[in-house]
């Protein structure tokens, strides 16, 4: 090995391991003893900071036998725990006996989850990043998508014995992340899952005290739109849950996380709805009450990201939250206004006060039961051809400029021309 190599200063051999890649790193480690010194910070140890485990025991039982041994696996700072249901045919005797295996883990699961977090305590003093993520093995490869049931489960029980075993330990959070992945199962947790869970333990709460940021994929109800084949039948439902009672106390999941979290600075509420281009109002009566338990709470985060995607709100629920956490960058897709217009939220968010530094829409609704879209820009609006723009994005300078929009209502989105022309007082008529 060159001497020049090896007396390179430590930030000269540092630069030079942050563009290798991790076998690259190791055989560079391999060549002596003073570069494999040097070659031991900051850009070594990232690579062994995030690490995917799925949960079951022998997998669990590794990771926690290499955390006592404070092998590489102690510098884990990004869990991602993985859970997985064998989904097969009922008349599969094989199928079977596995399920009963799975059930047979699950006290030896418990375990050893309980003991990974107490061992991540000992070696992540400041805390670490906690991902949930959920998949179904298939058995019989076909066309057709896996069985809600088995997605919905799949999510619920991962979130209900991780949580539980979390509870137990006092493992700092500095992120949490439940079933906000972009995987081809789109899973989720059933919003009352999220309510019902008990938010105010004193070990729970001590773990969220340093949560920085909240990322929530949700849905309403237990299964999947794609299973809903019939438009009558999505439209039954739709009056089902509209006419349903339902508790005040639903939809409070979100706001008893964010009670407990004081230096929350990005939060991301993500429901699965619909597509944002045929927008259904079948939660109008209901998901907007997450903003409206939010901003009940006494005192709330400075935030400087806010995403919302996919749920019903009303346009002075939306300010108010907005002023009170003073948002610096503000993303929101495929929501509809329930009461209220788009415009005063538009104009605070481009004023001096609000000082925001980024603004993103797409598929804003303004009057969902009627299918009003929101297309932004005049120019865009008057221009006959072109399909209407309903994505608006601002950032920098840009943030100062007026807003314009227009709303389109009923079914005409691929030219703004027809329903111009139904518009009150249309020079166009």
């Amino acid at each position: 090995m060159p001497n020049s190599l090896q007396t390179c200063p430590d930030a000269i051999v540092e630069c030079i391991a942050q563009l290798l890649s991790l076998e690259d790193n190791c055989n560079l480690r391999l060549s002596c003893k003073s570069l494999a010194i040097k070659s031991s910070h900051h850009s070594f140890r990232t690579f062994f900071e995030t690490k995917q485990v799925i949960l079951a025991p022998s997998t669990l039982k590794a990771f926690v036998q290499g955390l006592r041994a404070q092998d590489l696996r102690s510098l884990v700072r990004n869990l991602h725990l993985v859970a997985f249901i064998d989904e097969a045919s009922d008349r599969d005797p094989q199928a079977r006996t596995i399920t009963r295996e799975q059930e047979t883990w699950r006290p030896e699961q418990q375990r050893l989850l309980r003991q990974v977090f107490i061992e991540l305590a000992k070696h992540a003093k400041d805390g670490i990043s906690l991902t949930l993520r959920s998949g179904i093995l298939k058995r019989y490869i076909g066309r057709f998508p896996p069985k809600s049931t088995s997605t919905w489960n799949c999510a619920t029980d991962t979130f209900g014995m991780v949580m539980r075993e979390l509870t137990a330990t006092k493992l700092k959070i500095k992120s949490l992340n439940l079933f906000n992945d972009s995987g081809p199962n789109d899973h989720s947790l059933f919003c009352d899952h999220l309510d019902a869970f008990d938010w105010n333990g004193r070990d729970l709460v001590e773990s969220l005290l340093s949560l920085k940021s909240l990322s929530v994929r949700m849905s309403m109800q237990p299964f999947p739109l794609r299973d809903i084949i019939q438009a009558a039948t999505l439209r039954r439902r739709t009056l089902e849950r509209q006419e349903s009672p339902r508790s005040e106390s639903s939809f409070t999941g979100i706001a008893n996380i964010v009670r407990h979290c004081p230096q929350l600075e990005n939060l991301d509420i993500i429901c699965n709805t619909p597509s944002p281009n045929s927008w259904i109002p079948r939660f109008i009566s209901d998901s907007e009450r997450i903003l409206q338990h939010l901003n009940d709470l006494e005192t709330l985060p400075v935030l400087k990201c806010l995403t919302i995607c996919g749920i019903c709100i009303r346009a002075e629920d939306l300010l108010k939250f907005i002023e009170r956490t003073r948002i610096r960058e503000l993303s929101i897709e495929g929501v509809g206004l329930t009461r209220g217009a788009w415009k005063p939220v538009l104009d605070y968010c481009t004023s001096e006060q609000a000082n925001m530094t980024k603004l993103a829409m797409d598929s804003l609704h303004e009057s969902p039961t009627i299918g009003g879209i929101v297309h932004f820009g005049p120019e865009r609006a008057q221009d006959r051809v072109s399909k209407p723009d309903s994505r608006m994005e601002l950032q920098g300078d840009e943030m100062r400029h007026p807003i314009t929009y227009l709303v389109a209502m009923g079914p005409h989105v691929g030219s703004p021309t027809p329903w111009q022309l139904e518009q009150p007082g249309s020079s166009l008529r």
